[in-house]
């Protein structure tokens, strides 16, 4: 601690500073920003594992002046859901390990609670094909042999999936006073050769049912983020959008954050996260070059 800062980054061209500060509009808007910041604490189930790497890695190129903390919501009765089954109730095991992590002092609260729902609902090919139009991007073709339904249908759908992680991310929000953000989860890869070669835990369905279009994939992750805006909105958080350089200009992710998984990003993209929340967090830096 009190060391002077340097930030090292891989890549990062969208990164300009002024006198060691970092100016970036594509990062967070500049109503996010704070300061003061001296301890970051991360709650997931899988999305910040990556995030929590490129501090491992880097962390001597860092030399921040501001400590990270990470709790990963998957030990003993943790899993499968925030909530207890059959019940509006918080599972008590993963309250405690979040008010553990969050007694002591906390600067700002990163989140990322489940984030799969778009892909359970449609990575894999539904038993009977639906397709819809977003509303933001009507253009987006659809498919000919999905039956079309609507958008609040779908959208219904989600925030009904996504309601364990809402109620989750809500009570966190109501245990700290400081800065809550919410972190977009990864684009959806773009390639059903890639998505095959690693299927993950979607194996035996996509072996029987298949890969969805990416179109319809792209339009439920926009749909999910959608979902989370609104609640975040709602309960006085900060929904984070995914760094601009993570997508490719039809808006999946970019094949250098390509995982060996379907889902996630890969140690690059948990980089790229990490400058952002460095900058959301009013830490400044040096662009420079970490290999990832």
């Amino acid at each position: 601690m009190g060391r002077s800062v340097k930030v090292i980054v891989q890549h990062f061209d969208d990164v300009h500073t002024e006198s060691g500060r970092v100016a970036c509009q594509d990062l967070v808007p500049d109503d996010v920003v704070v300061s003061g910041v001296k301890k970051l604490v991360g709650i997931d189930h899988s999305h910040l594992g990556v995030l929590r790497r490129a501090v491992e890695q880097h962390q001597d190129a860092l030399k921040l002046e501001a400590a990270f903390e990470f709790v990963h919501l998957s030990g003993p009765g943790m899993q499968p859901l925030p909530l207890l089954v059959g019940k509006e109730e918080i599972n008590p095991a993963i309250v405690k390990a979040a008010d553990n992590a969050l007694k002591e002092r906390c600067d700002l609260l990163f989140l990322s609670i489940r984030g799969n729902e778009h892909n359970v609902l449609g990575l894999v090919q539904h038993p009977r094909p639906f397709d819809f139009v977003l509303p933001t991007e009507p253009d987006i073709s659809l498919d000919a042999c999905s039956d079309l339904v609507p958008y609040e249908a779908v959208k219904a759908t989600l925030a009904r999936i996504k309601k364990p992680a809402v109620e989750l991310i809500t009570h966190l929000r109501g245990r700290v006073k400081c800065p809550v953000l919410v972190l977009e989860t990864p684009p959806p890869n773009p390639s059903e050769e890639h998505i095959s070669r690693y299927p993950g835990g979607f194996q035996e369905k996509m072996r029987s049912q298949g890969i969805s279009p990416a179109a319809l994939r792209y339009k439920l992750w926009r749909t999910h983020s959608a979902v989370l805006k609104e609640a975040c909105d709602t309960i006085g958080a900060t929904f984070i959008p995914v760094p601009s350089n993570t997508m490719n200009p039809e808006g999946f992710l970019v094949e250098k954050a390509w995982q060996r998984e379907p889902t996630h990003g890969n140690i690059w993209y948990g980089v790229q996260v990490l400058t952002q929340l460095l900058v959301a967090a009013g830490i400044p830096f040096q662009p420079g070059d970490v290999r990832s």
